[in-house]
């Protein structure tokens, strides 16, 4: 009968510790390579999102750098085109006095009132309107404000004027009629007067009541 024949109990031993450790490093290999592109692949996208986010922190600053300098235009020419307009109407003043009778203490009313009285009006001097009439061969002005005593004074000093003994209506067909000009008052109080040469005629009214003041200058 013939004999089975049996590989060696070593061999046997040693093929399948030498599949085992092929098993195991086989195994080990796949996970080391498999974390391994795991890593990579992350570090990548780190990268790339850090690249999108200086990319976005780039255009924003652009963006913000754009509008601060949009702003600096808009006021520069803003400031520009107010001076542009402050000079040409500085410089039609000066060729052709200008007289607000509609809107109070404008810079145009102070300059009349300095022209006239003197002095620059001080903070006294509230609610100033004043008016012209240059038209044909005499002249008429009007102003009137508020303003205390002392005022006044200087006015009448400036101008050399008199107080008068009693009303004087002389001049009051001549009155141009505004809201701030009240004929009805002004034709009760005692006028301050002068009568210069070339009929030049100068009044001052003040009603101490409502410290308002009333000036009016023609020539005939």
């Amino acid at each position: 009968m013939p004999q089975l024949l049996h590989p060696p109990i070593n061999t046997i031993s040693s093929s399948g510790f030498r599949c085992a450790i092929l098993v195991v490093l086989a195994s080990t290999s796949i996970v080391t390579c498999g974390e391994f592109v795991s890593f990579y692949y992350l570090q990548f996208k780190v990268t790339i999102l850090k690249t999108q986010a200086a990319i976005l922190s780039l255009i924003l600053i652009g963006s913000l750098s754009c509008h601060h300098l949009t702003n600096k235009g808009k006021e520069v020419a803003k400031w520009t085109k107010q001076t542009l307009a402050e000079n040409k109407s500085n410089l039609g003043d000066k060729i052709l006095p200008h007289f607000d009778d509609d809107h109070p203490d404008t810079k145009f009313n102070k300059r009349r009132f300095e022209e006239f009285f003197g002095f620059y009006p001080p903070e006294d001097v509230k609610n100033l309107y004043c008016f012209n009439d240059e038209i044909g061969i005499d002249a008429d002005f009007q102003f009137a404000f508020n303003c205390d005593t002392p005022t006044v004074n200087r006015i009448v000093q400036h101008l050399k004027l008199k107080k008068q003994m009693q009303p004087d209506n002389y001049s009051s067909g001549l009155w141009h009629r505004f809201p701030w000009w009240d004929s009805a008052k002004i034709l009760k109080l005692v006028p301050y007067k002068k009568k210069s040469e070339h009929e030049l005629y100068r009044y001052l009214w003040f009603d101490t009541s409502a410290k308002k003041a009333y000036y009016f200058d023609f020539d005939m």
